[in-house]
């Protein structure tokens, strides 16, 4: 198979076509002449935004400093407050422009925007809507602003202007590959947008199957610091039946699914923190961390499977469902399951990583990370938890493609020794006769991060036996990846940069010796505010491995009255070394 290389020259390339990237080329295009927008699917149909349900409602007048400060608090004071500041004050004009556009939000019968609280929220609200209905929009906006859309093309390095990896320089362009041809395409550019939301563990079911962390690894490659990885592995419980996986959870709980046991159980009761709930809704407060590792404990010690009952919900829940929800309710139907007759059964698992605004590229205001002329939007950037990812990919996205514009015009030719290294690179799993196929290294990588006690229940032993084990295989086996067409060769260049994200986020794991949200360290059981209101970094070395320190967390509005340790409210232990 022969390959052609393209060359093509944009402003401001942005990497990723979801809600964070639309938004991103809009607004470039508004300031910048040439904008090209390269999604690796079809942008409207591919990544998760296709899947999202709500975002954060307009803010009320005088709210402003009361949303801060919870938003502030249920990040467990590790966000950013600076960009939290500019997320809470932004977003009503993007829901503005959205709602001029023709997104449609979900009103009650009055026709007032119904904002309601979901996990853990006091008095920020949210608004929910429907992701094909509002991608389709945001999709026909940009193409009628101009935006040159690369639909089919991933987008798989950066290039630098001194040609190296890291970069002491800025950035001048990206390397591509066309997903049906082949074709190696070359982006020359002013600045690149990194878009490409989170990472996707290839389950092969039903939800964001094709986001892989490309554009976090291009980044960590090219130079860029990267915050908080171990919070980056988020728990999900969207497995249904054992058949597929889906979105919207949060949307069954904050409309009163329960969950229990195979016993009938809702067995959240019998943990203190919750031992008193009575109201039909109080798992949907719960975080999700807790909750799946109380699910998975269920299923540990044999009082598994455990379900989500929907068979109390009215038909106005179900209806409600099927208009914010119709992609995952087309599954179910589907799949033969109706959620109003039947318990569902429900895995616990990290299956999506990187799916909220907890860990990413370190940004500053402009978005703009450590590298020049590389921003990230999104959840590839780093917030901090308790924001809405929505609200983030709408603001992040607006604000970046305002700031890159000012670098358009300041093309620089990529050195032509790093082209032809990554491009040779990107192709030469297809000259390979023989070696593993990415497909298999999926899932020997999957083997060592899903149990329950590497990925749920960390602890120190086990995670480095998890490391070196990843390592082997990143330097054994990712070498010699073969490709028999341009689909495999697409999966051979994935899973390196799944990989590369698995090694990050159980490196981070590994330094953060305290409990927050998703990550449980079993030796570690607490959250502790005394030592840990700390924010990793990982950085590349001159030999592209990871280099981890850790800084204090700014905290110039919001800091804890008394700083303390406080126990998981669930904890396990598998014992140590197993």
């Amino acid at each position: 198979m022969t390959q052609n290389y393209v060359v093509k020259e944009t402003d401001v390339l942005v990497v990723g076509g979801g809600l964070a990237g639309l938004w991103a080329a809009i607004r470039a295009k508004d300031m910048a002449p040439r904008v090209t927008l390269a999604e690796k699917g079809k942008v409207s149909r591919s990544g998760a935004s296709v899947f999202c349900h709500s975002t954060r409602a307009p803010l009320p007048e005088n709210q402003f400093d009361v949303w801060l400060k919870e938003t502030v608090e249920r990040s467990g004071y590790l966000a950013d407050q600076k960009l939290a500041e500019i997320i809470i004050l932004e977003n009503n004009k993007r829901i503005r422009d959205m709602e001029r556009w023709g997104v449609i939000f979900d009103r009650d019968e009055k026709g007032s925007l119904r904002a309601e609280c979901v996990r853990g929220e006091k008095t920020v609200r949210s608004i929910s809507f429907q992701g094909k209905q509002m991608m389709e929009t945001m999709r026909n906006v940009a193409l009628g602003k101009g935006v040159e859309f690369a639909e089919r093309v991933m987008i798989i390095d950066l290039l630098t202007s001194d040609g190296q990896h890291p970069t002491k320089g800025h950035i001048v362009g990206a390397v591509g590959l066309h997903t049906r041809t082949g074709d190696v395409i070359i982006f020359k550019c002013g600045a690149v947008i990194i878009s490409s939301g989170g990472t996707s563990a290839k389950v092969h079911c039903h939800y964001a199957d094709n986001i892989t962390g490309d554009g976090l690894a291009m980044a960590f490659r090219a130079g860029a610091d990267m915050l908080n990885m171990e919070f980056a592995a988020n728990p999900s419980f969207g497995n249904w039946e054992r058949k597929f996986n889906t979105g919207g959870q949060q949307q069954f709980l904050m409309n009163g699914a329960r969950i229990i046991n195979r016993h009938g159980e809702r067995f959240l009761t019998k943990y203190p923190a919750w031992a008193r709930s009575e109201e039909p809704e109080f798992e949907g407060n719960v975080e999700f961390g807790d909750l799946c590792r109380a699910m998975a404990i269920e299923l540990l010690e044999g009082r598994g499977p455990v379900y989500f009952d929907l068979r109390s919900w009215s038909q106005e829940n179900i209806r409600k469902m099927r208009r914010v929800l119709p992609v995952t309710m087309a599954a179910f139907d589907a799949a033969g399951i109706d959620v109003s007759k039947q318990p569902i059964e429900c895995t616990p698992m990290m299956v999506n990583y990187g799916m909220s605004t907890s860990a990413g590229i370190r940004v500053d205001v402009n978005f703009q990370s450590t590298v020049p002329g590389l921003f990230a939007t999104g959840v590839c950037a780093m917030i901090g938890a308790g924001q809405k990812p929505q609200a983030v990919c709408n603001v992040t996205g607006y604000v970046s493609g305002e700031k890159s514009a000012a670098l358009a015009g300041s093309n620089k030719m990529p050195s032509q020794e790093q082209v032809s290294k990554i491009a040779q690179r990107v192709l030469a799993p297809l000259q390979r006769g023989k070696g593993p196929l990415a497909d298999e290294v999926y899932d020997r990588l999957n083997r060592i991060v899903m149990p329950y006690e590497i990925s749920l229940f960390k602890e120190e032993t086990r995670l480095r036996r998890a490391l070196g084990t990843l390592r082997n295989i990143v330097a054994e086996q990712l070498p010699v990846v073969r490709a028999r067409n341009p689909h495999e060769l697409v999966k051979a260049n994935e899973v390196r940069s799944y990989a590369q994200m698995l090694l990050l986020m159980l490196s981070g794991a590994l330094e953060r010796k305290e409990s927050r949200f998703g990550h449980y360290r079993e030796d570690y059981p607490y959250s502790d505010d005394i030592n840990w209101l700390k924010w990793t970094v990982a950085s590349s070395d001159e030999n592209g491995e990871i280099k981890l320190e850790t800084e204090p967390v700014v905290l110039p509005l919001y800091r804890p009255e008394e700083p303390s340790r406080i126990p998981a409210r669930i904890q396990f232990t598998f014992g140590k070394g197993r």
